[in-house]
């Protein structure tokens, strides 16, 4: 049996479990096979136990769909971040039982709330080596490890959404400080420090102009004659520049015109070139006067 038909199976499997436990959890009348059942998970996962049924169901379904195009790919990391977000939400759910021992965790564990044995034993491990403090700031550094290796994005990626956030926290800012001022205007200076704008720009400083009494002016003389030559066309060559001669390549009008035959014969009209009449610009493949008829065309 390949891996793609385990996995499958299991997925089914998973999702099936799922929807199985999520039934017994939600129907009010439980044999006694099924309250033992919801007992010991109540147990061991304490609250939780409700978010396991559905976290199956998704993870059954995700292995079912996983070869689709816009489902996330399957991978070790995203497991291990889906089953370290779990154990981060029951160990956040016993410490708000506000325990202050481990017996007392365990006792909340027995009773089936906060996070259950796995949540006492974890608080427990926190509580006795960092603190209540310390267990605290434990538990937000590993939800933001789940999280990244669960959405498999950086951890810089998750807080992406904090920019736009603080842009409109400035504008709406700006916005209240502008309608409080409404009402009280105050100089474009002081108002500009207040938003954060640049200054305004003063007018620049011009000199008053003073008129010209025409009469003062001196007449300008020109002298005509000075500097007087005669105009003549200059030569064509320093106009003009050295023309080449043109080059031609034979070897490469010889591939073109296969191209030419190979593609009129994948048409279905096959042709040979027989003459080739090179241009200055543009260069002509001649093809058999019965070929033009054979097209519809009339033969130059």
């Amino acid at each position: 049996m390949s891996l793609d038909r385990k996995l499958d199976i299991a997925g089914v499997v998973l999702a099936l479990l799922g929807l199985l436990t999520l039934l017994v959890l939600v129907s009010s009348n439980r044999s006694s096979g099924s309250q033992t059942v919801l007992n010991t998970m109540s147990k061991i996962f304490g609250w939780g136990a409700y978010a396991l049924p559905l976290a199956m169901i998704v993870v059954g379904l995700w292995l079912v769909l996983r070869n689709f195009e816009r489902i996330p790919r399957l991978s070790l990391e995203r497991v291990v971040g889906l089953g370290l977000l779990f154990g981060t939400l029951l160990t956040t759910l016993h410490f708000s039982t506000l325990p202050n021992s481990f017996q007392t965790a365990v006792e909340a564990a027995r009773q089936g709330r906060g996070g259950g044995f796995i949540g006492a034993y974890a608080f427990y491990a926190l509580q006795s080596t960092l603190g209540i403090g310390g267990g605290v700031i434990a538990l937000l550094a590993l939800l933001v490890i789940a999280l990244a290796l669960a959405l498999d994005v950086p951890v810089v990626g998750l807080f992406g959404w904090t920019k736009p956030l603080v842009t409109r926290l400035q504008d709406a800012w700006k916005k209240l400080r502008l309608s409080r001022n409404h009402n009280n205007p105050q100089p474009a200076v002081e108002q500009a420090l207040i938003m954060g704008e640049p200054l305004p720009a003063e007018p620049p400083v011009t000199a008053p102009i003073q008129p010209v009494n025409p009469a003062t002016l001196a007449p300008a003389t020109i002298n005509w004659s000075a500097g007087h030559r005669e105009w003549a066309l200059p030569h064509l060559a320093e106009m003009l520049d050295a023309g080449s001669a043109a080059t031609t390549d034979d070897d490469f009008d010889r591939q073109r015109a296969h191209v030419i035959e190979e593609t009129l014969a994948s048409f279905g009209a096959p042709a040979r070139v027989v003459e080739i009449s090179r241009g200055p610009t543009i260069t002509l493949f001649g093809v058999p006067d019965h070929f033009a008829t054979f097209l519809g065309l009339r033969a130059a």
